[in-house]
């Protein structure tokens, strides 16, 4: 009788073990989830951790969390929901690392990001080779390619910061770049021409100081968009065939 005791006690903390350990598996799954693969075509790779192999992922709905890193492969692309409402478009051929729910790396590729307009504490954070852009409710594409790195901003706020030496700006290439902006915005968005004509005034400002300035830090203005090659900072127009690319946020 007693050894049947024994054995029924044993077998219920066997099975009050195992259940604790799954429950705990459970909600650290939770805690550390960053967001859901909405869906995706052609083939998309995830590693769990950085010790992990690759796995190919054979379903949406896939559950992403902190830790992981999702890899697209050619004329591949993934359209992933984000925890906090944000939404996000991997290109084909393109690598993102979740540090964290507002931390993510651009590891390479062509990236869409558009983030959600909540109460945050602090800017959502992107980072792409040597510098990190700070965010708040703003959609904007990175494309990290060889050893240059572009960022076209559609609308929102982002400041970009050099992780190492400041970036290099010049004065003249700036002022000529600028005016050309000034008299594209003025045929596309007239009903924002005073807004823009202000963010311009107050950018020429900050540049007047010389030929060359060093910069750590750059606020990017909307509709604009800049290259980033050998630590030189360029202002680019946002191409028609990236701006079409924003389309892809509406379709999920």
């Amino acid at each position: 009788m007693i050894s049947k005791n024994i054995k029924s006690l044993v077998f219920l903390l066997t099975v009050f073990f195992v259940s604790a350990v799954n429950g705990s598996s459970n909600i650290n799954e939770t805690v550390n989830q960053a967001g859901q693969l909405a869906k995706y075509q052609g083939e998309i790779l995830i590693r769990q951790d950085q010790k992990s192999k690759p796995q190919l992922i054979n379903e949406s709905g896939a559950f992403l969390h902190i830790g992981n890193q999702l890899r697209t492969q050619e004329n591949s692309e993934a359209f992933i929901r984000w925890i906090d409402g944000s939404k996000i478009v991997m290109k084909e051929k393109s690598q993102l690392s979740i540090n964290a729910i507002d931390y993510l790396n651009v590891d390479n590729g062509s990236v869409i990001f558009d983030i959600a307009k909540i109460q945050r504490p602090k800017p959502v954070r992107v980072g792409v080779k040597l510098a990190i852009l700070g965010i708040r409710g703003t959609k904007f594409i990175v494309v990290n390619e060889g050893k240059n790195y572009n960022v076209y901003l559609k609308e929102g706020d982002i400041t970009i910061t050099s992780l190492s030496e400041d970036f290099k700006i010049y004065k003249n290439q700036i002022e000529s770049q600028m005016r050309q902006f000034r008299e594209q915005f003025e045929r596309e968005a007239k009903q924002f021409k005073s807004e823009l004509k202000s963010d311009f005034e107050a950018f020429k400002k900050e540049t007047e100081m010389g030929q060359a300035e060093l910069v750590n830090e750059f606020k990017l203005i909307e509709s604009t968009g800049i290259e980033i090659s050998d630590g030189i900072l360029t202002l680019v127009p946002i191409p028609r065939e990236i701006d079409e690319q924003f389309n892809l946020l509406d379709s999920f």
